[in-house]
């Protein structure tokens, strides 16, 4: 304690303030100084927990809305959003190690509030008479009580956004299977209809090796016999489309198939 301070507290003394207004005094300047040390550490909180918390409900929106998105857009934007999660909970961490910091600062800074107190408050009862010190004893328990509280409040025990985090984590897990089992569904779903599809086209030509019931199959299908080349018999559409058959008496089921393509398709 500085030699002003000392004076001054001399001075108080010499005044005949009595015990309790000087209590009064040292415990409003302690409490004062504790709840704006207090303040300033809820401040420094609320300004480094502004972007998580805004990226934090951003994304969650994305996430809610996820459910109604088609397949391939919900493969498309879940990667991003995983990302975005990373990012964000980055800047999360980054931001309540700052925070767990500053509440600690503000700690050693209200405890050297109550230490001044104590030496002022030990310096006053040591040169004061008329003081009844089981009240001095009550009072400064109280004092103490309304300063742990303070104290208490500073502890980064539980962030209101951290559950939020935690959530969000858990959405997109639950996205995250929720997409593998719709891609899943989809893929088998896609080999089924391929499955038909395959069936189909199998059902959809006939048997046929003989290449004279070829040519019967094309002119009923509007092909007017060209020319021949070598074995191979061309003939022609209306829309100016080929088919080309071999000329023999039993081909090959690709062959066959390959012929049968040629005139369906065109």
């Amino acid at each position: 304690m500085n030699k002003d301070r000392i004076n001054m507290l001399i001075a108080e003394i010499t005044k005949n303030i009595t015990w309790e207004k000087a209590f009064n005094s040292l415990e409003d300047k302690l409490l004062t100084k504790s709840l704006d040390s207090l303040v300033e550490h809820v401040n420094f909180k609320e300004r480094e927990l502004d972007k998580p918390a805004v990226d934090i409900f951003n994304l969650q929106e994305h996430v809610d809305d996820a459910f109604d998105l088609e397949l391939f857009e919900l493969v498309e934007k879940l990667p991003v959003w995983q990302n975005e999660y990373l990012e964000a909970s980055k800047i999360f961490s980054e931001a309540l190690d700052k925070i767990k910091e500053n509440a600690s600062e503000t700690c050693k800074a209200i405890k050297t509030y109550k230490d001044e107190f104590d030496n002022e408050l030990r310096l006053y009862t040591s040169t004061s008479d008329n003081i009844n010190f089981n009240t001095l004893y009550a009072r400064v328990c109280l004092s103490d009580k309304r300063l742990e509280a303070i104290v208490k409040a500073l502890k980064v025990n539980k962030i209101e956004i951290q559950e939020e985090y935690n959530l969000l984590c858990e959405d997109l897990l639950i996205l995250s299977r929720f997409a593998v089992r719709k891609y899943d569904r989809h893929n088998a779903k896609m080999d089924e209809l391929r499955k038909q599809l395959k069936k189909q086209e199998k059902e959809k030509y006939k048997k046929i090796f003989h290449y004279k019931d070829l040519v019967k199959l094309a002119i009923k299908q509007g092909f007017e016999w060209v020319r021949t080349s070598g074995d191979h018999l061309i003939y022609r559409n209306k829309n100016q489309d080929i088919a080309i058959i071999p000329a023999h008496v039993s081909m090959k089921y690709g062959t066959m198939m390959s012929v049968q393509k040629m005139i369906f398709t065109n």
